[in-house]
């Protein structure tokens, strides 16, 4: 379930045919940011500044659950600072899963 606390993060995945991605969400107060994009690339951000705190986790726990019907997989969740927690530990072990590549940021030289 999505967002039991507040200061909320979680990361899905897709692998299926041809398709390798993610999407992440993260609810900081009354703003929500989406990041999505292809396992190992920086990814598109998109963030959003809701009414209100409620409103901002209504957003992104709508999305979540969208998302998950479509065939994610939760991967991590951190639903406090520094306290992240990977759904797939136990049984990833062993299915050989490896946490994706770490994000990287890349810039047009001028």
């Amino acid at each position: 379930r999505f967002g039991s606390n507040c200061g909320m993060r979680s990361r899905l995945e897709f692998s299926g045919g041809s398709s390798n991605k993610f999407w992440e969400v993260t609810v900081d107060g009354n703003t929500t940011r989406v990041t999505w994009g292809r396992i190992g690339f920086p990814g598109v951000t998109q963030v959003k500044e809701h009414v209100s705190k409620a409103e901002a986790k209504d957003f992104a726990s709508k999305m979540w659950r969208k998302k998950l019907s479509k065939g994610y997989e939760v991967v991590e969740e951190n639903v406090k600072e520094g306290a992240t927690k990977v759904a797939k530990e136990e049984k990833g072990a062993e299915a050989g899963f490896v946490s994706p590549p770490p994000r990287r940021t890349f810039r047009r030289q001028a």
